[in-house]
């Protein structure tokens, strides 16, 4: 029996995750995995800078504004220019958005879930609670300098 290895098998069953949705999403709705996780952030941090979308994502600066222009012109997010510091613009999600965001959100969820429940041997809400707590521990477990999520607002926020 081999050794077991837990993070690596979380990462492969996150990757698997992702790819699987990005072609849900791309049948279904003609968007990618990626589109719907710059609105799930953008959900949770509604107004955030660029910068912080950024980090929040994972991403560079350059990189969410490039994405911005696409979602604008789909009418999923607004931008303004932040009273306080001139050069950086506020994101914001539009009622559209939020439509959009919620339709992909229960398309993933419906489309891994009842799979799930109709195939595990085990309780897939337990395992998600325990997944919780296996979460919080590892980020408590961080050093002070990196602490805190990727939702955690930046300074400019």
């Amino acid at each position: 029996m081999s050794e077991p290895r837990l993070t690596f098998t979380l990462h492969r069953i996150v990757a698997v995750l992702d790819r699987h949705a990005d072609g849900i999403l791309r049948n279904a709705m003609d968007m990618t995995y990626s589109q719907f996780l710059f609105l799930v952030h953008l959900a949770e941090a509604d107004g955030a800078s660029g910068a912080t979308l950024a980090d929040r994502l994972g991403v560079s600066r350059a990189a969410v504004s490039k994405r911005i222009p696409w979602f604008e012109q789909h009418g999923f997010v607004t931008t303004s220019e932040d009273p306080n510091h001139g050069a950086i613009r506020r994101i914001h999600l539009t009622r559209q958005g939020a439509d959009r965001l919620a339709k992909a959100s229960t398309l993933l969820e419906t489309a891994f879930r009842i799979p799930a429940d109709q195939s595990m041997s085990f309780d897939v809400n337990e395992l998600h609670e325990h997944l919780l707590e296996l979460l919080a521990s590892l980020e408590a477990s961080l050093p002070n300098t990196q602490r805190g999520s990727p939702a955690t607002p930046r300074k400019d926020d």
